[in-house]
């Protein structure tokens, strides 16, 4: 049954279109009677989904360029911080030699007494495990930074997808940039796995099927619940078959119902 108000389909000649169902209880000749109305609303409710679209375009075109301005300004002191990272542990190494130098001089030169008053200051002072904690800071903050300059890389890439950009790419760095960018959402609810295979270079926009890649490992993580992380896997794999480029995703959520698989390239389904 349909109720006051509700929209309805209404299949016409194998198409389908929007309805909008009304219905009132009039009195006809002094009894209660039923009143109802159809209204051919296709055009409008495909209008409204076209301005949707229109608008979260605008958004995306924004986003883009909000991307660019943030790798921009992160890029500059990223790439000097990942400079000075390395100088800053080759002079944690540097300090560690000529500690033990000093050591050398003191049990060449040095009386017994001088070498334990040396050794007793440095363990009082705890230099060797400063020294130590330093090297594995320094380390950590280079692997840090080095997720911090592959982050904005992707965002420099996705801040040219308003423009075709065709360009021989490697279609297995694209698919590394696109897991990099969904890591967070994805580690909460499976484990990512990339199985990839030596595929020929690819003249295509590295934007766009970046964009692509993080779409489908987005709907693939948003279709599993959290808190199950050890039963749930994303692959993606990627391979040449019959001189294709393939690249194929998988996961372990319910999948898409049969009923609706057909639609899935419809516009505004």
């Amino acid at each position: 049954s349909i109720q006051a108000g509700e929209r309805c389909d209404i299949a016409s000649e194998g198409s389908e279109r929007w309805g909008e169902f009304h219905t009132v209880a009039p009195q006809w000749e002094g009894q209660a009677a039923w009143l109802a109305s159809i209204r051919d609303i296709t055009d409008r409710t495909r209008a409204d989904e076209l301005q949707r679209r229109l608008l979260h375009a605008d958004r995306m075109v924004a986003i883009s360029q909000l991307a660019t301005g943030v790798a921009h300004e992160v890029n500059n002191p990223a790439t000097f911080v990942a400079a000075n990272l390395p100088v800053l542990a080759a002079q944690s190494q540097h300090l560690r030699k000529t500690l033990d130098t000093l050591r050398d001089v003191v049990v060449k030169h040095g009386t017994p007494e001088c070498l334990d008053e040396f050794d007793a200051e440095l363990m009082r002072a705890d230099v060797g495990g400063t020294v130590c904690e330093m090297s594995e800071t320094i380390a950590e903050s280079i692997e840090g930074m080095t997720r911090i300059v592959a982050i904005v890389r992707s965002l420099k890439i996705f801040s040219r997808l308003e423009r075709d950009q065709v360009e021989l790419i490697d279609v297995n760095q694209v698919v590394k940039t696109a897991c990099n960018m969904v890591a967070s959402e994805v580690k909460h609810r499976a484990q990512l796995v990339q199985n990839l295979s030596p595929v020929p270079v690819l003249a295509a926009d590295r934007g766009k099927l970046a964009h692509v890649l993080v779409n489908l490992l987005m709907n693939a993580a948003q279709a599993i619940e959290e808190g199950e992380v050890e039963r749930n896997t994303i692959t993606v794999s990627t391979f040449s078959e019959h001189g294709l480029i393939v690249v194929h995703v998988r996961d372990s959520g319910p999948g898409i119902p049969d009923d609706v698989q057909s639609r899935l390239f419809e516009p505004f389904f």
